[in-house]
């Protein structure tokens, strides 16, 4: 059982919200299994959030569940969120090339017996995606810093995401209790900025990055991108995945 949300945006404040319940009888024990759970997203020019979360009561464990004929207890419960904003992004200035380094902010809490994981997945231009994956337990008030794009003067498009995951697995929960857990970054996914340099390594001054929703960019200065991995994190957990065009 699956509640799923997302929300993609090229119009402000867009929310989507949902919830669900489902109920088993359990023959072979006491009362019945019931899971209940919910999921939001909200997209706006530079700000997402998303957050999911569900309760799981008389948590029983079926060895005999066949998932292709869906006879009997499923052994997983959870809930989806994501969101997603687009933007087109020019520059000005007087150079031939940019080099760009996103600024991000990440705010939120995993709190959950089961799993909860939260991914940003970042894209400019034709490069493929850059992901920050967080799985542990935990409240999260942290800077992310993208690796460095080297482009020309062409409009980029530029696109953030931000995927939350929460679920209950029984086999690895005590038969019969009950458990509540949630992913909340209903505040939130933020660009903060983008050091944005010239061929030179100049920082571009405010004003070169315009978007065609009309949104200001500000330009700041972020460490070189060879110290970035010294910024230090407290997280118990993190993945970073790096892809680049060759």
């Amino acid at each position: 059982m699956w509640v799923l949300e997302s929300d993609t945006s090229s119009n402000p404040l867009i929310g989507a919200s949902t919830s669900a319940e489902i109920e088993h009888d359990l023959t072979d024990a006491d009362g019945s299994l019931e899971f209940q759970g919910t999921a939001s997203a909200r997209a706006s020019f530079n700000t997402l959030s998303a957050q999911a979360g569900g309760a799981l009561y008389n948590s029983f464990f079926d060895p005999d569940y066949d998932f292709d004929s869906q006879t009997g207890v499923p052994q997983n419960y959870g809930s989806f969120s994501s969101a997603e904003f687009t933007q087109t992004l020019s520059y000005g200035g007087m150079a031939m090339n940019y080099t760009s380094t996103y600024i991000l902010r990440l705010t939120g809490t995993i709190l959950t017996p089961g799993y909860g994981a939260v991914t940003v997945r970042l894209t400019h231009g034709n490069e493929t995606p850059q992901e920050w994956s967080f799985l542990a337990n935990d409240s999260y008030d942290i800077p992310i810093f993208s690796q460095a794009y080297v482009h020309g003067v062409s409009p980029q498009q530029f696109s953030l995401a931000i995927f939350v995951t929460h679920d209950f697995d029984t086999g690895t929960l005590a038969e019969g209790g009950n458990y509540e857990g949630s992913v909340l970054f209903g505040n939130t996914l933020r660009v903060e900025g983008v050091d944005l340099r010239d061929e030179n390594g100049n920082l571009a001054p405010p004003g070169t990055i315009t978007s065609n929703s009309g949104e200001v960019f500000q330009i700041m200065a972020v460490p070189e991108p060879g110290t970035l991995a010294l910024v230090p994190i407290s997280m118990g957990m993190l993945i970073f995945s790096r892809r680049r065009r060759e």
